[in-house]
């Protein structure tokens, strides 16, 4: 017989001596994974990706001022401040990655000036949706990818095609 930590599998001895896992069985499976998958993303959602957003608005507060326009400009000029903390050799993040969730707290932050909230979006999603100049144009896409609940990958694609079409992104 098959050994396993997860209690619910049903296991009955076919006629050959293989183990076969009933239809009921797999069902609970299945539904016991999505439980999972459910509680580890609402876990990483409130704990891992919500730190980096509040790293992004801390640096968006103190070195950008909490202008969102500065921090999303991709001016090479931003503030020397910035460029000195993000080259620093004991900052365990890498720069790209710690400007990129600068941005992302600002699109966050713009967002909630204008009273939108979006639960499903993560900040990687707000990393792609800072790739959209036009802040009418942004809302309408975050809407889109928050009601469809579309992946960091799609919604990167969907923002790429729409520049590839020429559309004012």
């Amino acid at each position: 017989m098959l050994s396993t930590s997860f209690r619910s599998y049903a296991v009955i001895e076919s006629l050959n001596g293989q183990d076969v896992f009933d239809a009921a069985a797999k069902a609970k499976e299945q539904e016991f994974i999505q439980q999972t998958v459910g509680k580890i993303n609402a876990m990483y959602r409130q704990n891992v990706d919500n730190g980096k957003l509040e790293i992004g608005r801390y640096l968006l507060d103190e070195v950008f001022g909490g202008q969102i326009e500065e921090a999303m400009s991709t001016n090479p000029h931003k503030p020397s401040t910035f460029s000195r903390i993000a080259k620093d050799p004991d900052l365990l993040v890498e720069s790209q990655t710690l400007g990129s969730w600068v941005r992302a707290a600002a699109v966050d932050r713009d967002f909630s000036q204008r009273g939108f909230e979006f639960p499903h979006l993560t900040t990687y999603h707000y990393v792609e949706l800072a790739k959209v100049k036009e802040q009418d144009r942004r809302v309408e896409i975050a809407k889109d990818a928050n009601e469809r609940d579309l992946t960091v990958k799609d919604l990167r694609k969907l923002i790429s095609e729409e520049k590839g079409n020429g559309q004012s992104t």
